[in-house]
């Protein structure tokens, strides 16, 4: 656990994961079952206490408490090839060809048990955490290598991807 609090200590996403707020879940649910993605506005509507809202990818990151900097490195950025030499500084031990071959077994231990960790916190499966999607691989190379990532633009498509899914449904 050592590492993990290394890690977050000097992330942009110890705020975030550390703010504490009581929301009532039937607001949560209410809130998620309306929302839909204007990707026309960029923006996300949705209906609480019977009124029309909406949030924009600016209101959400203030929300969050992240700074939206020019410094910060556009995760789109970072291509597999960093991500492949990440896993292995960390002691993987198998040949990497495609995000979808990433075994976590093939990590060291500690490494294996962060990114578990790491993995349930960040994701809805609570099943195998092996395939991870590039979108958390990539927010664990800024963890590792303490690059400023725009984390704000990951959690919104995470976001964004997941109100599309839920509206296929």
């Amino acid at each position: 656990m050592l590492q993990v609090v290394e890690c977050l200590k000097y992330s942009l996403l110890v705020v975030t994961l550390t703010k504490v707020e009581y929301v009532p879940m039937w607001l949560l649910s209410q809130v998620h079952s309306t929302a839909v993605y204007d990707k026309v506005k960029e923006r996300i509507l949705f209906e609480i206490f019977n009124h029309k809202a909406s949030i924009s990818k600016a209101r959400f990151y203030l929300l969050l408490r992240i700074a939206i900097d020019d410094s910060m490195i556009n995760p789109d950025s970072v291509s597999t090839t960093p991500l492949f030499i990440m896993f292995y500084d960390m002691g993987y031990t198998k040949v990497l060809t495609t995000v979808t071959k990433f075994k976590k077994l093939c990590l060291p231990p500690q490494w294996n048990e962060i990114f578990t960790l790491l993995f349930k916190v960040l994701s809805e499966r609570v099943a195998s955490s092996d395939g991870a999607s590039k979108a958390f691989m990539t927010l664990l190379y800024g963890l590792y290598y303490g690059v400023i990532l725009d984390i704000g633009s990951i959690l919104w498509s995470q976001l964004v991807q997941s109100l599309s899914s839920a509206s296929r449904y």
